[in-house]
């Protein structure tokens, strides 16, 4: 049997003898094969057999199959990710707040005008610049981050690309990060995923009544 999900399309592992793990990409199946009944001890742990369960794509194969275009590549395209840059001079664009300190628009940090944004993509190498991208092996991951792929790019700060022959693609514009605290753990959270245990707060400390003597 596969995970549960909920009414929102969350895989709820319940990790007992009946219910195992999410199908894990091969090669990687070990991580979990001890797991199976019983929750992970700690979310980061959770995390890492989540993660690893996608499966990882050279992102020089992925530059040789899909060019990087002027004018954009059909196949593979960017749906979220980098900076957020203005339409009307292609520079960055800050976020604007109404009276109230909520987001209210965008303006061009150039010619300070309110403006549509588009995502940037890729700076530093196309089309990303750590060397693995990674695509996210059950449909339901799929089609979830496909349709919160704004949000992931702006919490999480990767770049989401769909691709035609594969799917939802995602992708990492750095190195030198610990890419699970950084990248991995905010997307386990805003995936809405309990697969760790829950964490125990500590009990409030107890009062202690004394009696007093009557005179």
């Amino acid at each position: 049997m596969g995970a549960h999900v909920t009414a929102h399309g969350v895989p709820r592992c319940r990790f007992d003898s009946a219910v195992h793990p999410p199908t894990l990409a091969r090669g990687n199946r070990a991580l979990l094969t001890e797991k199976t009944t019983m929750q992970f001890k700690s979310e980061r742990e959770a995390c890492e057999a989540w993660v690893a369960s996608f499966q990882k794509i050279s992102t020089s194969l992925l530059a040789r199959a899909y060019p990087a275009r002027p004018d954009g590549d059909k196949a593979f395209r960017l749906l979220a990710g980098g900076e957020l840059l203005s339409n009307c001079c292609d520079e960055t664009a800050d976020t604007t707040y109404d009276d109230d300190d909520e987001p209210d628009g965008y303006a061009c940090s150039a010619c300070e005008k309110s403006c549509a944004v588009h995502w940037g993509g890729a700076v530093h190498a196309w089309p990303a610049a750590w060397g693995e991208c990674f695509h996210p092996t059950e449909p339901l991951d799929d089609a979830w981050m496909r349709a919160h792929a704004e949000q992931i790019a702006r919490v999480c700060g990767l770049l989401v690309y769909d691709s035609d022959d594969v799917g939802i693609v995602l992708a990492i514009d750095a190195a030198g990060l610990d890419f699970i605290a950084r990248v991995w753990l905010p997307l386990y959270r805003l995936r809405g995923l309990e697969w760790h245990a829950p964490v125990e707060e500590d009990p409030p400390p107890r009062t202690t009544r004394r009696n007093r003597t009557k005179r």
